[in-house]
């Protein structure tokens, strides 16, 4: 920004003046929140209200019910409807108060592929160009592929501190941090099978060593021999809206001997909501471990069930929660079989209070048959694949 011509930068005493911008601008670090409060007071007006567990995602309905969700990610919008006169109707009013660019129906959005297969009635969604571009980007388009996202049963550990002069000349041309960045953008978007290697690789960032960078090139050898899969949705037989489940790897970070949470929500037979993390607390026990990450599964179902109910429609109850421990699910449906986890953190106890309330209902499922397994720890190539079409990842 450059000031108008003839502009004095300090006045007649010595003070120092400044241009006072009467507009917001891209690259300002209000940019986006003014774009985003001129959104929605465009969106108000026209008649949409904002659903209150996610306020990017505005509903409009008219008099005969029939509804319209947009959902937003900073400019871009989906307009989804069940008539087209509704969604011409919404397009019309934007374009009063916006330059709108219509794409069509929607075919790529944030490097996804969307394909729909009206006679199936099924959507896939897939990052291969993606995939395609980072392998390119990173040297590795004409790798070896291999079938597991990660060695079985490897735990990385910190190299020393400081990192010896070996290990920071081996990693000084190493795009660690750039390949740490596009393989989580995989793994957040379409990618669950690799959630868990993308989280222990990111741990090292700022201390990556050969073993570590080893691990990075094993990734992006899997989703080279991968990079066709794509998470698919469609009719499915479950009874209820959601599949949900969660597991738990007890003290699997070497460094910290903090354990992994893994968890999964399944839709149509996609997994549509995944997470693998390390907990923020030492677990004491495997049931300790367990039931921490049945409560942070238990929170997800809620924000999803609320997002439903706001957009009107009704999420049957119970919730079923698929967990492989069953002395956690015995702590989460009776407060008498806590045993010696006593001292453990009351905000884990809303788990036990949604259990209670007869919002979600806890059961067994062997570990062979747990999809959320793979986001826990490394498994050998028969399990990885397993749980790869228990995810809804398809060829």
């Amino acid at each position: 920004m450059k000031p108008p011509e003839g502009y004095e930068q300090y006045s007649r005493d010595g003070r120092l003046l400044y241009c006072l911008l009467l507009k917001a601008l891209y690259g300002l670090k209000q940019g986006g929140r003014q774009w985003y409060l001129k959104l929605s007071e465009v969106m108000k007006e026209i008649g949409f209200r904002k659903v209150r567990s996610e306020p990017c995602v505005y509903l409009w309905e008219d008099s005969t019910g029939g509804k319209v969700v947009v959902p937003t990610y900073v400019d871009d919008c989906h307009i989804i409807g069940k008539t087209k006169e509704g969604i011409q109707h919404i397009k019309a009013e934007l374009q009063r108060h916006f330059k709108l660019h219509d794409l069509g129906p929607t075919s790529w959005f944030l490097g996804v592929n969307i394909k729909r297969n009206r006679s199936t009635r099924t959507i896939t969604l897939s990052q291969r160009q993606y995939i395609v571009d980072t392998l390119r980007d990173l040297g590795m388009e004409d790798c070896t592929p291999v079938k597991t996202p990660m060695v079985p049963g490897l735990r990385l550990e910190k190299p020393g501190s400081p990192l010896s002069a070996e290990e920071i000349e081996f990693m000084k041309d190493k795009p660690y941090l750039h390949a740490i960045g596009k393989l989580t953008w995989i793994a957040n978007g379409t990618r669950p099978d690799i959630a868990y290697a993308a989280g222990v690789l990111a741990c090292f960032n700022n201390c990556a060593g050969k073993a570590q960078w080893t691990a990075v090139k094993h990734l992006l050898r899997y989703i080279k021999g991968t990079m066709d899969y794509k998470l698919q949705y469609g009719p499915h037989p479950h009874p209820t809206a959601f599949a949900s489940f969660s597991d738990a790897d007890y003290a699997g970070d070497a460094d910290s001997a903090k354990s992994t949470t893994g968890f999964v929500l399944l839709m149509g037979g996609g997994a549509v909501s995944w997470s693998s993390k390390l907990q923020s607390r030492v677990a004491r026990s495997t049931t300790e471990a367990a039931f921490i990450a049945g409560e942070s599964c238990a929170r997800d179902m809620a924000f999803f069930r609320y997002i439903f109910e706001d957009l009107g429609y009704k999420i049957a109850l119970p919730q079923a929660l698929g967990m492989d421990n069953q002395s956690a699910i015995r702590v989460a449906k009776n407060p008498d079989h806590q045993g010696r986890m006593k001292h453990l953190n009351p905000i884990y106890y809303g788990f036990r209070e949604q259990v209670e309330a007869g919002e979600i209902s806890p059961h067994f499922v062997p570990t062979m048959d747990m999809p959320a397994d793979i986001l826990t720890k490394a498994l050998p190539r028969e399990q990885v694949e397993k749980a790869v079409s228990m995810l809804g990842l398809q060829v």
